[in-house]
Formats: C-alpha cells, sequence, structure tokens
C-alpha cells in the first residue's frame, strides 16, 4: 500500500494540476492526504473535488516536520511518498518509478528528479538542474534528500521521525540519521516533478537563511564570511551567464541573476552565524 501526503498553504495556482496527475498514474497510490496549514485562498476547496482526506493544522504551529509527521501518521499504508503542492508529476510512470527501489529492504527513502518549470529565472533553473541530474544514485552517506519529492519506508519513520523544530532542511536531517543506522538512501530520477519557486529578492533570501541554518546545524564545522559570499556572488554569477548563453537568455539576466545569487549568499551567512548563536546558547 502506498499513501501519498501532500502539504498545502494557498497552492490554488497548482494544487488541481498536482492532483489531476497523481490520479492520472499507472500504478494508483492507496489513499491522498492533504495537510493544510490555513489556506485561505481556493486551496481546498479544488482538493475537495478529488478523492482525498483533509487534515489541517494551525498556521502557528507549522513546521515541514510537524507537517509531514502529522500526515504520516494519519497514513496507513507502508510506503509513505511526501509531495509539495507545486510539484507536479510530469508523467504517468512517476509513483511507480519512485517507490521501485523499496524492493531493496535496506532502502529507507528516495527522492525523485525536480525539473524546473517554463519561465524560471535562470540561476534558480540552473541550481535544480544541477542538484537533480539524469543518473539514479544510493546513497549511504551523502544526507542530501527532498520531501518536495520523496517516498520513506514506514517501519523506517517510526522509529526515525522528521524533526519537528527545524525551520528547514528536516529531510537533510532525516536523511542523515537513517543512514547512520545502516540504512540506503536512492535518487530515482525517473520520478520527476514539475517544481521551481520563482523566488523574489526577500523570499531568497529567507529562504537560503533557513537552509544555510538547517545545514549548519547539522555540521557544526561550516563556515561561512562575507568575503566568502562576496566570492560566491561572483562566481555563480558568472557560471550563470554562461548558462545563459548556452540557453539564449537576455542582458536582463545579468541583473535578475546578480541579485538572486546576492540574496542566496547574505541569507547563507545569516543562516550560519544564527545558527553558530544558538548553538552557543546551548551549550554554554
Amino acid at each position: 500500500m502506498v499513501s501519498i501526503i501532500i502539504r498545502t498553504k494557498d497552492e490554488e495556482e497548482f494544487i488541481g494540476q498536482t492532483l489531476k496527475a497523481v490520479c492520472s498514474q499507472s500504478f494508483l497510490a492507496d489513499e491522498i492526504i492533504i495537510v493544510d496549514s490555513g489556506s485561505q485562498d481556493r486551496t481546498l476547496q479544488i482538493a475537495s473535488r478529488f478523492k482525498t482526506e483533509i487534515v489541517e493544522i494551525a498556521p502557528s504551529r507549522f513546521t515541514y516536520g510537524r507537517a509531514l509527521n502529522t500526515g504520516f501518521a494519519r497514513a496507513r499504508s507502508e510506503i509513505l511518498v511526501s509531495l509539495s503542492a507545486d510539484a507536479t508529476p510530469v508523467n504517468s510512470d512517476w509513483l511507480r518509478n519512485l517507490i521501485s527501489p523499496f524492493e531493496d529492504p535496506s532502502t529507507a527513502g528516495v527522492y525523485g528528479r525536480q525539473i524546473p518549470r517554463s519561465g524560471t529565472s535562470l540561476s534558480e533553473a540552473r541550481d535544480i538542474l544541477a542538484c537533480y541530474g539524469s543518473g539514479k544514485a544510493v546513497t549511504p552517506r551523502d544526507h542530501f534528500f527532498s520531501n518536495v519529492n520523496s517516498a520513506v519506508r514506514r517501519e523506517v519513520w517510526e522509529k526515525v521521525k522528521f524533526d519537528e523544530t527545524m525551520p528547514c532542511a528536516e529531510d537533510w536531517d532525516w536523511a542523515k540519521r537513517v543512514q547512520s543506522m545502516g540504512y540506503l538512501v536512492c535518487y530515482e530520477p525517473g520520478a520527476a516533478v514539475k517544481h521551481s519557486h520563482g523566488y523574489t529578492f526577500v523570499q531568497a533570501y529567507r529562504r537560503a537563511e533557513a537552509i544555510a541554518y538547517g545545514a549548519a546545524t547539522l555540521d557544526t564545522s561550516l563556515r561561512m564570511n562575507l568575503l566568502n559570499g562576496l566570492a560566491e556572488v561572483i562566481k555563480e554569477t558568472g557560471r550563470d551567464m554562461k548558462f545563459g548563453v548556452v540557453n539564449g537568455a537576455g542582458f536582463a539576466c545579468v541583473f535578475r541573476s546578480l541579485t538572486y545569487r546576492f540574496a542566496g549568499a547574505l541569507g547563507r551567512y545569516q543562516g550560519v552565524r544564527h545558527s553558530r548563536t544558538s548553538h552557543a546558547v546551548l551549550t554554554g
């Protein structure tokens, strides 16, 4: 049995597309659970048109980990799938491919490919394509994982639940902990979804800050200073330009890339710094 848990909040733009794709799979899930944290738009109205169970949690209590633990606890299946509301499967074999690595009993979790939507900024598109390639991978140690598009074995999740206190990177934390127990995490590119954000400067900053905070919590040796951040902005903007030339992007992308990279570098600097402050308070 397979359950799909979809986290939502004001997702009316994509929830219908995503649920339609989920309900058109060659291998169908046994249940679809929506965990909503205070939608004010038509998200729940659209979701109710499909065969779904809707669970609501207070926005004030939301963390990615808590939302997933809530949905997983409600589910009845042996394989638990996490799918973001704006992550739309690209074909009818997405679910079949996502769960196929569980034939190996040592597999604890699987995450699938992400493909940028049309109109995604040059920088974000390059980052997504760099992170999610076309080759399969089995990772006993590298704890990269993404709950945007993933599946976990229920019996493992019951031993190792997602950290509900982390603002972000709860998926990396989970992967690291299950790998330390001897389980495997797999990347399955055949389970692809369309997913990207189109972040503003502030959104890119906040996202980078949250991810860096989580990453620095997991790896206390992680360091970043303003000089390194400036070097990163220059290097990544240059790579964006090369990527843009190959893909026929216009000159306007230069400014957009520069601001996006600056927001990311500044957010990562602040995230690492805040993590160090929190660690000092806890251990002091």
